[in-house]
């Protein structure tokens, strides 16, 4: 037996497996209103964001946490958003978000500027 012929017949029967299981299985409802319902939260804590606006807040707890960018201050820093590079651009967009890492040489500077 060659193996593709082999691979068929394996297919065809996990297909019949498949195929029987879904044709036995009888249609099920849930009833909604008969589960509790707990209240949405509102902001849920993530744990590889810092809550901190104001990058010159940052201490040294943020270090390896990512800071959302403000859109304000990056039309500032780039008015036609070609200051960043582009691999790092298109990440951004594909996220519709900028955020960076708090790295420690970031907080140094901050505190030389202080």
């Amino acid at each position: 037996m060659t193996l593709l012929a082999s691979c068929l017949m394996r297919a065809h029967l996990v297909y019949r497996q498949c195929y029987r299981f879904y044709t036995n299985s009888a249609a099920r409802t849930i009833d909604v209103h008969s589960t509790p319902q707990e209240p949405i939260k509102s902001k849920v804590e993530q744990p590889f964001r810092t809550s901190i606006d104001d990058p010159v807040l940052h201490s040294e707890k943020d270090v390896g946490l990512f800071y959302k960018v403000n859109p304000e201050d990056l039309k500032k820093l780039s008015p036609f958003g070609k200051a960043l590079p582009l691999q790092f651009r298109e990440e951004c967009e594909a996220f519709n978000e900028t955020s960076v890492m708090i790295r420690q040489p970031s907080l140094d500077i901050i505190k030389l500027i202080k």
